[in-house]
């Protein structure tokens, strides 16, 4: 499959050139097999056949997925995490905590704000109960997620404390998660482009490098307004470093810190 052939594909999907430029090589393999399984010879054939069968477009959809990253990613997200919207959280007298990851991989970003949650907690700065519910288009990756095995690369940005603490070795270059961050998680597989959120009155919801990444302004922005609609009122969107929120997100979010939007009460 060629630059020219892969842009096709993105046109008809709805994704964006710009998003997936650095990554391509991966998606292009991973959709070239795809073709080949179903005997499509030509990128022609094979959008008949996606614009005819939703689930063949579903598994093609699944195959283009990301899935790149480790715990603690961009640390002065983590640090403005730690240090103002989980105590400010704390501070509005939540009777319950529920967050929701959108696109969540293979799961780095859930186990990271888990090991905040619990560290935060040992020093009595947050409540004690926190619902997670992760979500990604890929069961494979959620397969992952909740397997918790990572290799080395995964945790180069975790302090030599918090590895001794939360991390155990499992094999060579290969380590897991402690059982006691899998507790609160609810990993789901969901399709944010499609599928209405999973809860609403989220109070933190990550949405970082997925859908304001890799898809066209015109397809996301449905999909952001939901998700919009889905956070509590004075909760939390975290997107990712490179991205920006664009202004038909509405104009009841407002900066918080850097990447982290808070919605009016």
């Amino acid at each position: 499959m060629d630059d020219r052939q892969f842009a096709q594909l993105l046109d008809f999907l709805g994704y964006s050139w710009r998003g997936y430029r650095k990554v391509r090589k991966g998606a292009k393999k991973r959709v070239a097999r795809h073709m080949a399984e179903l005997g499509c010879r030509s990128i022609s054939a094979y959008l008949e056949v996606l614009g005819a069968d939703s689930e063949v477009q579903a598994e093609c959809e699944r195959r283009m997925s990301v899935t790149i990253s480790r715990f603690f990613r961009d640390l002065e997200v983590w640090r403005a995490l730690g240090e103002r919207v989980l105590p400010e959280l704390a501070g509005q007298g939540l009777g319950r905590f529920r967050g929701w990851f959108a696109g969540c991989a293979c799961g780095e970003e859930v186990y990271s704000f888990r090991i905040l949650w619990r560290e935060l907690n040992s020093v009595g700065k947050i409540p004690p109960e926190a619902e997670i519910i992760a979500t990604d288009i890929d069961p494979v990756c959620l397969e992952r997620a909740r397997r918790g095995v990572y290799p080395a690369g995964a945790l180069r940005d975790v302090s030599p404390d918090c590895f001794n603490r939360w991390f155990i070795p499992v094999g060579e270059d290969a380590y897991m998660v402690l059982s006691a961050l899998r507790e609160g998680v609810l990993w789901q597989r969901h399709n944010i482009l499609a599928d209405p959120p999973p809860a609403e009155g989220a109070n933190l919801v990550f949405l970082r490098n997925n859908l304001l990444t890799y898809c066209r302004s015109e397809v996301a922005a449905p999909a952001l307004q939901r998700v919009v609609q889905a956070i509590a009122p004075g909760g939390f969107l975290v997107i990712g470093s490179e991205e920006a929120l664009p202004g038909e997100a509405g104009p009841t979010l407002r900066r918080h810190a850097r990447c982290i939007y808070q919605k009016a009460e």
